[in-house]
Formats: structure tokens, sequence, C-alpha cells
């Protein structure tokens, strides 16, 4: 299985940036960064809204078999940016999932948390 930490995802999507020649994101690009973040978002659900069409026998809907990798790829793309967008404000995206889940977990007294490493 292959381990993918968002420290990697970080400093591989910073490299692509400079070689699709743009620059690592910084807070000016929060706006763009957001954007691409939506239309992401927005294709994923545009496959799963066709999914749910096949799902409730309507026209133009597809297989989960049909869409599973159309899923698999946006939800990546989806990631792809939210890490760009987090990379705008610094964010240690590692950090911060695991304080809210957490954060959450303490909240609704749940005994899941992500544990320090």
């Amino acid at each position: 299985m292959y381990e993918l930490t968002f420290e990697k995802l970080r400093k591989t999507n910073d490299r692509r940036s400079i070689e699709w020649g743009d620059h690592v994101p910084i807070l000016d690009d929060v706006e763009f960064c957001a954007i691409e973040l939506g239309g992401e978002t927005g294709e994923l659900l545009n496959v799963i809204k066709k999914l749910l069409r096949y799902k409730h026998g309507m026209r133009g809907g597809i297989s989960l078999a049909e869409s599973r990798q159309s899923i698999e790829d946006e939800l990546a793309d989806v990631v792809i940016c939210v890490d760009r967008l987090a990379s705008c404000f610094d964010i240690d995206l590692g950090l911060a999932v695991r304080r809210k889940f957490n954060k959450t977990s303490d909240k609704q007294k749940l005994k899941t948390i992500i544990e320090n490493e």
C-alpha cells in the first residue's frame, strides 16, 4: 500500500505549481485556490448526481462500476486543491485534521482519536 503524507503532498504540490509556470500559493492566491477547490468539488458532485440518477432509475445515470474511477479521480483533485488552499495560509493539514478530528470526538464524548505519532 502506498502511503502519502500531507507533508509529501505539500512539497510535491508546490514543486508542480512552479513547474506549471505558477508559484507556491501565497495569501494573494486565496481566491483562485478557493475557486479551484469549488470547481473540483462541483465536478465530484456532478458524478455523484449521475450515480444517484442511476440509483433512482432516471435517465442520464451511471452505475457505481462506471462512476467509481471518476469519483476516485475527483476526490483526489479535491484533496490536491485543499492542500493548495491550505498552503496559502501556511496550514499544516496533518496537524489541522488531527486537531479538528479529536476536538469533535471530545465534544461528542467519543473515544476514537488520532494519536500523535
